[in-house]
């Protein structure tokens, strides 16, 4: 039969299961056969280079390409060489509608292959000499695009590929996406060649190519991902020396030689692949789902024991009864309450009762009846004596002995249990009773007596006991009967559970039945053997170009005039470039000169000795001008360039740069000094606690719950890791816990301390991980021209590390660095791993008093036009702006051709690269905003001074009277300023402070809601949750810390945020405090004026880290996942969701609580600390104020001379 025919009927069949989705995708690959067009897959990353790579393999623009996502459907390009060009655009249907198409110009493909929404796939003929007869191109969305209908679009068309292309870029080959969904494509079966492009980025200084194409092979091999073939090119410079066109010309030959054995073989796995994805979806239960890790034996061996459990508890009380009424029939049977003596008393008593019976001749009737009475007693007292010692005590050990049982006597102690006595029974009266006086008293009728008595007695005894032994069981048949409706519960449970595997299990059969007919169909068909060429191996028997062979004209086409990144929006030609000059970042000098004013100021003030308050002021303000630092805090995901971008700030090499993670610790780039010179660096290692902690949070987000009571045991469990069971989420923390293990034994004795390393030594704790991972922090002493100006540059680990849990150290960054650089990737401009970043710098920006934030785009060089720099420009804005950061300060420019530039000392290159432009802005930001803030207060510093000389000088005019009498009532008014200040303290209100957190706190709380959704999809995301073998309980537990720790990220960033909003508004509250007690003061004092109100930073309070961990148990969890295809597509995801939204929102919710009376209680007492601070401020100012100046008519003449030269020194 053959394959036609069998797909044919694999069709057929899954139309008549309903499955239209399988059938309709399975009639895509009978036509793929019927045209004999083997298709070749692009996939790959947004931005990674697919849609130019085509365009340069048809030797034409097809495709809109650019930095920014622009495939949102599938597109398809054939070669059709003796027919104009033309577009089949085929539109998705709506409901019932039939499939529309229409044929567009080319022109139009731009726009139509970015929606998404309306189009389905685009056909586009044209003439590609290199696809033949034999080929089609298939473009796909990027997979990582923030849009999930991309990635779908993406998955979706798998089937058709026949070979597949997997594109990244240089500097992120080693990202988690391209791991994930290369890992997934292995799964098909399909050959799959990663094509790496932009190698042209590669500098051999940095890193050797050999050694990077011997990382980028063992990253994915890591990934347990073992690819047909690694090409590495550059689309922009196919000639390049690292590019290796010729291979992939050489292997799509071979493939058009191959095309159609390949395309048999293709559209086999396709079909079986498919056949698989039909049968799943055929039966509605998955019959892989776990149940709590139990097989059916399993299910069928737990409900027998529970059932036999059930029927022992049901016995166990009927037993323990019958045991005691054997025990207790036993014990009175044995009991001889009658023995020989007892009867003997017994005929004596009866022999008294007997009619006729006196005794004595006189009185003989008190006699008598007081004999009876004698006999009576004497029987009475030998019964219940025999009754006691023969039965009752007996009796009481019986009883004792099932009170001690082990079964009830925890019970009865609960309970504080008291055993009644046994009630005594035989008394006079009832023997006397028991005398049937119409018998003969003879021999016989004793013995029937005597038997009477001891049978009454016994029935009396046996009820005591009984009613004893089910008074001291009660409790203990109570717990029976509780356990064993709880065991019937189980029992019940459990019977469901195995009906419902049962169930599967009969499902599973007849699905397995029904895939071996169908897979039996296709594997009739004869496959050919192909032995897919690895690149590696092929000769280089083309030009290094060879693509200009095959389009001469594109090697004709002039090259792109070079155009200023400075000026987006317009070109800059080079001569313009050329007069633009170096901006110097003057900082510290413009620190330096105000400084020396000051103290020069100063020196003039030193001979009144009045105003040597205001002298020290000045001196000690100089003092902090001059040792000013000014740091500067960079941020980004990993290889977005921070490092680069750093090295081209300082005009050199100073950070390691790679195409791989290399930032691990948080690494300063500072000035000089005499114990620190140039090229040395103070190397903190983290403490063993510091360690530890994060061994424990890797451990925990691999799912892997462990305690350890040392570092080192911590550090031997890491060889136990089942590195297979890693799901992708926790491949970062494997990494890490490996490079720990592998590093231990060269770090453990440095952990804690510090030292002084040199430059080789320094560059290894950097870049290697396995020295890295111990790092606290490295401070690298450099002297550039910028930490000349007392700059520090600090590195930061990619906002996608896995440290990025310690938000309180990126947020003192962000809260205490004078400038923010964020800096992100030309080709990945606002990638996934910047968002949860940039939405704190949106939520504390309107906090700080200037905006300090300056976001870079990196690589801009890879512009193809100005037209594309500002459309990546725009996209930026619009995304900064979606996470509140308004009017954003934005700079595309290229690290490392500025770097180039500098090193060469090329102006006109340099002036390209945008950095110039970036420099300029931040050298105004530096010197006219930032240093202005400074600058400023030190002119309110001179205006005092020179304020205080003029008033000396007017005093000096006045009479000695007039200047007593001034001087006593600006004193006189000192107790009352210190009364109104004491009186205001006394009546100051904190309420406020607390309404005013609990305020924002609750805003908080609502944000994190709304939040949850966006958390909850990252987290359970399909990516993570596949079912192709992996521990679906590890993954689902991989997801939910994956969101406790999204939780945890957010919540702890408001909180910190919520921080500085609070400092803001005491802030306020304080100038308000201030106004009203300088408002009492200048009414009674025209001419006073108070000095600025300076205030030291506030210390930011401690913020956990992480919510309390929810009790989660994977049943849950396993509850509402019952297979991925249920979970996405079913009601499973959107339960669960409800669930974690419930447990998450309570977590939260306490955790800011928590947090609101800590912060409450802080804030509080530091109103209370600022307020009594400015109050001394206050009062010091005016104390001063009200001393005025003592100087003699000599003195005039030295005033007016100071007058003049503050006069200079201001001007």
């Amino acid at each position: 039969m053959s394959l036609i025919a069998v797909l044919q009927q694999i069709q057929a069949a899954m139309s008549e299961r309903g499955d239209h989705v399988h059938a309709n995708q399975t009639g895509q690959l009978l036509d793929k056969l019927h045209r004999h067009k083997t298709i070749i897959a692009m996939c790959g990353h947004f931005s990674a280079g697919k849609s130019s790579l085509i365009n340069t393999m048809c030797g034409a623009t097809v495709l809109a390409s650019g930095p920014i996502p622009t495939s949102a459907n599938l597109v398809m390009i054939e070669n059709i060489e003796h027919s104009p060009p033309e577009a089949v655009v085929q539109f998705k249907r709506k409901s019932n509608d039939m499939l529309r198409e229409e044929i567009v110009p080319l022109d139009q493909i731009d726009e139509l292959s970015k929606n998404g929404e309306e189009v389905e796939r685009i056909d586009i003929r044209l003439a590609v000499p290199l696809l033949a007869d034999q080929l089609i191109l298939m473009d796909t969305p990027g997979v990582d695009s923030t849009d999930d209908a991309h990635r779908m679009s993406t998955e979706s068309a798998l089937h058709l590929a026949d070979v597949v292309f997997y594109v990244t870029d240089y500097n992120h080959v080693q990202s988690e996406v391209n791991f994930n969904f290369t890992k997934r494509l292995k799964d098909w079966g399909k050959p799959l060649y990663i094509i790496i492009n932009q190698v042209d980025k590669h500098n051999e200084q940095e890193l050797e190519f050999e050694r990077f194409v011997a990382d980028v092979k063992n990253a994915f091999s890591d990934w347990g991902i073992q690819a047909n073939g690694y090409l590495f090119i550059s689309v922009k410079q196919p000639d390049h020396p690292c590019s290796e066109w010729y291979k992939l010309m050489a292997l799509f030959e071979q493939i058009k030689l191959d095309a159609h054995a390949i395309l048999q073989a293709s559209v086999v796995l396709s079909a079986t692949h498919l056949v698989k994805e039909h049968v799943q979806h055929a039966y509605d239960k998955d019959v892989h789902q776990e149940f709590d890790g139990l097989s059916i034996e399993q299910v069928r061996l737990q409900l027998g024991e529970l059932q036999e459990a059930s029927e022992q508890s049901r016995q166990a009380p009927i037993k323990l009864k019958q045991q005691f009424r054997d025990e207790l029939t036993r014990l009175i049977h044995n009991a001889n309450i009658m023995p020989a003596t007892v009867r003997d008393l017994a005929a004596d008593y009866l022999q008294s009762r007997k009619p006729g019976f006196r005794v004595g001749l006189l009185f003989s009737d008190a006699k008598t009846k007081a004999e009876v009475t004698k006999r009576l007693r004497l029987l009475t007292e030998m019964v219940q004596d025999q009754t006691d010692k023969q039965l009752v005590w007996h009796l009481k050990h019986l009883i004792q002995s099932y009170k001690q049982l082990p079964e009830i006597a925890p019970l009865l102690q609960k309970q504080e249990f008291v055993l009644p006595e046994l009630q005594p029974y035989v008394d006079e009266n009832w023997i006397a009773s028991q005398v049937n006086m119409s018998a003969g008293f003879t021999n016989e009728y004793t013995m029937v007596f005597a038997g009477q008595l001891a049978e009454h007695i016994k029935i009396h005894y046996r009820k005591q006991a009984t009613e004893l032994f089910e008074y001291i069981t009660a409790a203990y048949l109570d717990k029976v009967v509780y356990g064993s409706d709880n065991i019937q519960v189980k029992i019940q449970e459990l019977s469901r559970l195995l009906y419902e595997m049962e169930d599967i299990e009969l499902q599973e059969v007849e699905r397995n039945e029904y895939l071996t007919i169908l897979l039996s169909k296709l594997e009739q068909i004869q496959v050919p053997t192909i032995k897919y060429p690895d690149p590696a191996t092929m000769l280089e028997g083309l030009p290094a170009n060879p693509i200009a062979s095959l389009y001469p004209s594109l090697s004709q086409e002039p090259s792109s005039p070079p155009f200023s990144l400075s000026i987006p929006g317009a070109l800059q030609s080079l001569d313009q470039a050329a007069e633009a000059k170096p901006n110097s970042f003057e900082y510290r000098s413009v620190m330096e000169r105000m400084a020396q004013r000051l103290s020069e100021s100063a020196a003039l003030l030193k001979p009144i000795q009045s105003l040597s308050n205001i002298r020290l002021s000045m001196l000690e303000r100089s003092k902090k001008l001059r040792g000013h630092q000014f740091t500067i805090a960079l941020f980004g995901a990993f290889s977005a360039g921070k490092s680069s971008f750093a090295n081209a700030l300082m005009g050199q090499a100073v950070l390691p740069v790679s195409p791989n993670p290399t930032t691990a610790a948080i690494n300063r780039i500072v000035p000089t000094n005499e114990q620190w010179p140039h090229l040395t660096a103070r190397i903190r290692m983290k403490s063993a606690d510091a360690v530890l902690a994060d061994i424990r949070h890797s451990f925990n987000m691999l799912g892997e719950t462990q305690v350890f009571e040392s570092i080192e045991s911590a550090v031997r469990a890491i060889g136990s890791i089942n590195s297979g069971r890693v799901t992708s989420r926790g491949k970062a923390h494997l990494s890490f816990l490996q490079a720990i293990e592998q590093g231990w034994m060269d770090s453990y004795k440095r952990l804690g301390t510090e030292w002084k390393a040199e430059e080789d030594e320094y560059r290894q704790y950097v870049a290697n991980e396995t020295k890295s991972c111990y790092v606290e922090r490295i401070d690298l002493h450099y002297s550039s021209p910028l930490t000349d100006q007392g700059v520090i540059l600090v590195d930061t680990p990619g906002a996608d590390s896995i440290h990025a849990r310690h938000t309180g150290v990126a947020f003192d960054y962000i809260k205490n660095a004078d400038a923010i650089f964020f800096v992100t990737y030309y080709n990945h401009a606002f990638s996934q791993a910047d968002k949860q970043f940039l939405l704190q710098l949106g939520r504390v920006k309107d906090s700080f008093e200037l905006d300090k934030m300056f976001f870079i785009i990196n690589a801009a060089d890879l512009a193809d036009s100005i037209k594309e720099l500002e459309q990546v420009i725009e996209h930026v804005n619009k995304q900064l702006q979606l996470h509140g950061i308004r009017n954003p300060r934005i700079f595309p420019v290229s690290s490392r051709q500025s770097l180039e530039a500098r090193v060469k000392e090329d102006r006109e290159a340099l002036g390209r690269t945008g950095m110039q432009a970036f420099e300029s802005s931040f050298s105004k930001f530096a010197v006219e905003e930032l240093a202005g803030v400074a600058l400023r207060s030190a002119e309110l510093e001179l205006d005092k001074a020179m304020k205080a000389v003029r008033s000396g000088i007017e005093q000096s005019r006045l009479s000695a009277e007039e200047v007593q009498q001034n001087l006593e009532y600006r004193r006189s008014l000192l107790p009352i300023v210190r009364a109104e200040i004491e009186s205001h303290v006394e009546q100051l209100v904190t309420s406020d402070i607390r309404q005013e957190l609990s305020e924002l706190l609750f805003y908080v709380k609502q944000r994190c809601g709304f939040r949850f959704g966006d958390w909850y999809n990252d987290s359970f995301h399909p990516s993570v949750l596949q079912e192709d073998g992996r521990n679906m309980s590890m993954a689902l537990l991989s997801a939910w810390k994956q969101l406790q720790q999204s939780a945890s990220i957010e919540v702890s960033q408001e909180v910190l945020a919520t921080s500085l909003r609070m400092e803001n508004y005491i802030r306020m509250q304080l100038d308000r405090w201030r106004d009203r007690i300088l408002l009492i003061i200048t009414e009674r004092v025209v001419d006073y004026s108070a000095e600025e109100l300076v205030l030291d930073a506030f210390t930011t309070p401690q913020v956990d880290e992480a919510i309390h961990e929810p009790m989660m148990d994977i049943k849950v969890l396993k509850k509402h996942f019952k297979s991925a295809k249920a979970f996405f597509e079913g009601e499973g995801k959107g339960q669960l969701k409800d669930v974690l939204d419930q447990t998450i929102g309570d977590v939260i919710s306490k955790y800011v609580d928590e947090h609101e009376v800590r912060l409450g209680s802080y804030y509080e007492q530091l109103f209370i600390q600022q307020v009594q601070h400015v109050s001394r401020l206050i009062l010091e100012q005016y104390r001063i104020y009200g001393e005025g100046f003592a100087i003699n008519d000599n003195t005039v003449i030295d005033m007016v001379d100071i007058e003049a030269k503050l006069t200079r020194i201001m001007h």
